[in-house]
């Protein structure tokens, strides 16, 4: 489910979206441009901002989750939910473990602000997937 509200003023940087997608029996999966850090036809970047720190975002249809880097979590100091450890399958057959996730994270694309989960994993060439 996605979310959209805004007011009736012209002014696009009131509007923000809240995504909820319940994925809990869904397996997460990872492309493999997005661990790569090769860009594809199904691929496109943008840069995007956590408290107006910019980071590097990869909008990939070949992920079923959100991802966000180690490093970035830490460096911002998101709050790291370390419910339970999952495993996330790369395309190329490989798998990673995530450590753990961030809920209510706020990233802002494009003057719009969602509200996203991320599953920490070790990526290397993006700030976010």
């Amino acid at each position: 489910m996605i979310e959209a509200t805004c007011d009736d003023s012209e002014n696009d940087e009131d509007m923000k979206i809240v995504s909820e997608v319940q994925q809990e029996d869904v397996k997460p999966e990872i492309s493999l441009h997005a661990t790569a850090g090769l860009k594809a036809p199904n691929t496109t970047t943008m840069t995007g901002s956590f408290l107006f720190q910019p980071m590097e975002v990869l909008i990939d249809s070949g992920s079923t989750h959100n991802f966000i880097s180690v490093l970035v979590a830490e460096c911002v100091g998101f709050n790291l939910k370390q419910d339970r450890k999952m495993e996330v399958m790369v395309a190329s057959g490989e798998k990673l473990v995530s450590l753990g996730s961030c809920s209510n994270v706020q990233l802002k694309l494009q003057k719009v602000t969602i509200v996203v989960k991320f599953l920490v994993l070790p990526l290397e060439d993006f700030d976010v997937v």
